[in-house]
């Protein structure tokens, strides 16, 4: 820094590893710039300074606030519906008398459990790469995120069972990690410098190619896209809301299942065969 006119300084870029941003230009080794009272300097793509010339005067301290009170009431809520949403789950899955007493307080333990220690990782990146730890941020982020994604799964099994649309159960698990490439999103934006727009461009490269691979996989081991069999869980029978299907029709449904399972046995059989005879080569 030299001195200059008008309170400001004459900036030298020396030997940095990053450059230096000036005004929306990059400056590189050996440039020379003003850098005039008011203006912000940018080291690298981080460390972000201000000139402030000594006749103006200071800014009004404000209070510090790196949580609101509407996100202390969000993580609250969310917090209390996560435990309903688990002692809802265990209240389903439930097949004994006295199981959800039994069942309820390990799964609390292991969810509120998990949710501290999800936190407390994303904390200690938010310190090494922020500064600042924003603990109860991340807390909000996945508390949120976990009552958003077990209340869609509980939803759309719940429709595909009272409407019979099994679509809705079938590819549930795609929402659900289109929903945790989100939260993951918002925690790698609060725990890092990673401007907006390229940390979500990044985040959906990612999860297209993973929904690709999952959709591939599964095709390849299950000859089919979703992973989800339709009523897997079976539900409360008033819930169900779609007509009753006479058996007749029940019946003609079944022969395209038949057929279906027919055809799957048939490519099963030649793919162990063609194992069978792939080992016996090696073998001879």
């Amino acid at each position: 820094l030299h001195p200059g006119s008008a309170g400001g300084c004459e900036v030298e870029v020396l030997a940095p590893t990053n450059g230096v941003w000036h005004q929306g230009r990059h400056y590189q080794r050996g440039e020379r710039f003003a850098w005039a009272p008011g203006q912000r300097l940018t080291l690298g793509r981080g460390v972000q300074l201000n000139l402030r010339s000594t006749a103006q005067p200071l800014a009004a301290t404000q209070r510090w606030r790196p949580f609101s009170r509407g996100q202390g009431l969000l993580t609250a809520a969310a917090l209390v519906a996560m435990a309903a949403l688990a002692t809802w789950i265990s209240w389903l899955g439930a097949t004994e008398s006295g199981e959800l007493l039994r069942s309820l307080p390990a799964m609390l333990l292991w969810l509120f459990g998990g949710l501290l220690a999800w936190a407390l990782g994303w904390s200690l990146m938010g310190k090494l790469f922020v500064g600042t730890t924003g603990f109860w941020r991340h807390v909000c982020i996945a508390s949120v995120g976990i009552v958003a994604m077990t209340l869609v799964d509980q939803l759309l099994a719940i429709c595909g069972f009272a409407l019979s649309l099994p679509l809705l159960t079938r590819f549930d698990s795609l929402v659900a990690i289109a929903l945790l490439a989100l939260v993951i999103g918002c925690h790698l934006r609060a725990a890092t410098l990673v401007p907006s727009r390229t940390l979500a461009l990044a985040m959906g490269a990612l999860l297209v190619l993973g929904v690709g691979a999952k959709l591939g996989l599964q095709w390849q081991s299950q000859k089919r896209l979703g992973d989800q069999l339709y009523m897997s869980t079976i539900l409360p029978p008033p819930w169900r809301l779609a007509p009753t299907v006479p058996v007749h029709d029940f019946m003609q449904g079944t022969n395209a299942m038949r057929q279906q399972l027919e055809t799957r046995g048939q490519l099963e059989k030649e793919d162990d065969e063609d194992n069978a005879s792939a080992d016996d080569s090696g073998l001879n």
